[in-house]
Formats: structure tokens, sequence, C-alpha cells
């Protein structure tokens, strides 16, 4: 409830100061921020659009943009977005990653794994993220040794339970039964402590709404 009163005042005061300097490309990208962790995907489209409206050249609005493009559902236009970061920067670790989870998405594995090997500068946070999505890439291109090393490296990532369950099927396919039951076990833990935390949070909206 109070991270939640949180996101709620974080984005009412920067709404408040969004308007009292309308024309600040920096106070745009931070309400998109806020909108992006709140998943409200649309309105940090919004933001992040008035922030380029003013600053075409703004790397926080384009990457924050092409990122809520992508969690949106829009991976066409995310893709456009992340690709003008690229032009002006190969090497930004953030924009290949994208990049690298977008042409996953596509199977599109061979050109995955280039963005991906460009991430190598990228913070530390989302190296487990890197490690997973190489593990995609590896085990789609059948190299089950170095899927099954980076999948481990990116098990910090796996938040619903998909990672262990890649993991899972790499080891009956090398026939490690045991390994794998245990992989198995994992994941549907992971996922059934996913289905649950979202039942939550389902039930924690629908009593806002009602008390609105």
């Amino acid at each position: 409830w109070q991270s939640k009163a949180d996101q709620k005042l974080a984005i009412a005061t920067l709404t408040r100061a969004s308007q009292i300097d309308a024309n600040s490309p920096g106070m745009h990208v931070l309400l998109g921020d806020v909108y992006r962790q709140n998943r409200r995907w649309a309105d940090a489209e919004s933001e992040y659009s008035k922030a380029l409206a003013l600053e075409p050249d703004n790397r926080s609005g384009r990457l924050g943009l092409a990122i809520s493009l992508f969690a949106d559902g829009k991976r066409d236009v995310a893709l456009a977005a992340d690709q003008l970061l690229l032009q002006t920067n190969p090497n930004d670790p953030h924009a290949n990653l994208l990049a690298g989870e977008i042409f996953i998405q596509l199977n599109q594995y061979s050109d995955a794994e280039i963005f991906l090997n460009r991430c190598s500068g990228i913070q530390s946070e989302f190296l487990p993220r890197v490690h997973a999505l190489r593990g995609e890439v590896y085990a789609n291109t059948n190299r089950i040794p170095e899927a099954l090393s980076e999948f481990k490296l990116g098990m910090n990532s796996d938040e619903d339970g998909s990672i262990h369950f890649q993991m899972a099927r790499l080891y009956q396919k090398i026939g490690d039964k045991k390994a794998a039951a245990e992989a198995f076990q994992v994941s549907r833990q992971l996922r059934e402590k996913k289905d649950a935390s979202a039942t939550v949070a389902l039930q924690q909206s629908g009593t806002d709404i009602t008390h609105q």
C-alpha cells in the first residue's frame, strides 16, 4: 500500500511540475519514467513524445519511448525508435539490449546475438537479463552447453519460471533427468509465486476502483 501511495504521489508531483515547466524535456522524461514504472504505457509514450518534440535528440526520451512501445506490444514501432538510437550510437548498451530482445521475439536469433554482444558495457543490474537472452539465442541455435551456462548466469532475472523451464527442456535433451526435474520444480514454484502476486495486484486494483 505504501509503495502504491508513493507512486501516486510521485505522479501527482511530477504532473504539477510539468505544468509549471511545460517546456522542460527532462521533466517529461521523468514523468514518462514514472508512468512506465506503473505500466501506464500510453501515458508514458505521450510524455516521452512530448520530450522528443522539444528535444529530438534526447536519448533518455527516445529510449524510454522505445521501451514503452515494446512493453505495449507495438514491436515494430519500438524497433524503429530503437534503431534511431543505434544510428546515433551503435554501441549504446541499453538500445542494443532492447534490439536483442525484439529480434528474439521475431525468432531472428543471429541478429539478436549481434546486438546482445554489444551489451558488455551495461550496468551490472542488467547483466542477468543479457545472459538470459543469450541463453535463448544459444538454445534456439542448438548450442546447449553454452545456453545452460548463460541461463545459469541469468537466473536472477527469472521472475516467472520461464528461464528454469527452458533449462529443464535442455536438460531433457541431453538426458539429465534429475537436473530436468529440479529445474521444472523451480519453474513451477516461480510461476505460482508470480500468479499469486498478479492475483493480489488484481484484487487491490478492484478495491481501488470500488473506493473511488
